[in-house]
């Protein structure tokens, strides 16, 4: 089985395509197009170019899984999306583009893929984990062990939403936030952090001063 899994999200929309075979996922590097779906017009609508940018990418997304082989392809729309009055229209005519099955995510739902999509087997030392996902709308956390995630939350912080204020530097951004963090009840031992998302990785990036991208050497880096 093969599928194309898409992820449209407030900055970018990316694309993994994979195959199950033989009981496990192989999976292909992910691709992405840059379409700023969360720089949204004053009365909080998604903006024509956005949209456009949004449809131009399914285009190219369809062609891709037409030739990959997919049997399936799934879509996933999280904060811009969600929060946007025509967020509803812009997914349902995407399928003149892309023919899909699609959702758009709770910021609670959204929290708790990202936590089983990042820890997976590593649940299996009964640790507590907590992951965090820095995107361009919205900030989730979501805190759980092998038995699943039992405190999760979903924060109006992002970084296409916040970009004007980081212009001003990160205490700006902790000052204009810091109000909305809620203290996390952590029930047992604590493994650590588990940062996902681009937000994320692009720091890992910079942190190891790598001129082109290699997601083979951002992954499982410790910032």
């Amino acid at each position: 089985m093969k599928l194309a899994i898409i992820d449209i999200g407030s900055n970018s929309v990316r694309l993994l395509l994979a195959t199950y075979e033989n009981n496990e996922w192989r999976y292909e590097p992910k691709q992405l197009w840059t379409t700023r779906l969360g720089q949204r017009n004053t009365d909080g609508t998604l903006r024509d170019e956005s949209m456009e940018a949004s449809y131009q990418a399914f285009t190219d997304i369809q062609k891709i899984a037409n030739e990959y082989g997919a049997d399936y392809c799934f879509g996933f729309a999280t904060s811009a999306v969600r929060e946007a009055a025509n967020g509803l229209a812009f997914m349902e005519r995407i399928n003149e583009y892309c023919p899909m099955e699609w959702r758009i995510l709770s910021g609670a739902e959204e929290a708790i893929y990202g936590f089983n999509g990042a820890l997976g087997d590593q649940l299996k030392d009964g640790r507590h984990y907590t992951t965090i996902d820095i995107g361009g709308g919205s900030t989730e956390l979501a805190l759980g062990n092998k038995d699943g995630v039992y405190w999760s939350r979903s924060y109006p912080v992002g970084a296409v939403r916040l970009q004007s204020i980081s212009d001003e530097g990160p205490q700006r951004v902790w000052e204009e936030t810091r109000f909305l963090w809620d203290p996390m009840m952590i029930e047992g031992e604590f493994g650590e952090f588990i940062g996902i998302g681009g937000t994320l990785t692009t720091l890992a990036a910079i942190d190891l001063g790598l001129d082109h991208y290699d997601g083979t050497k951002v992954q499982g880096h410790k910032l």
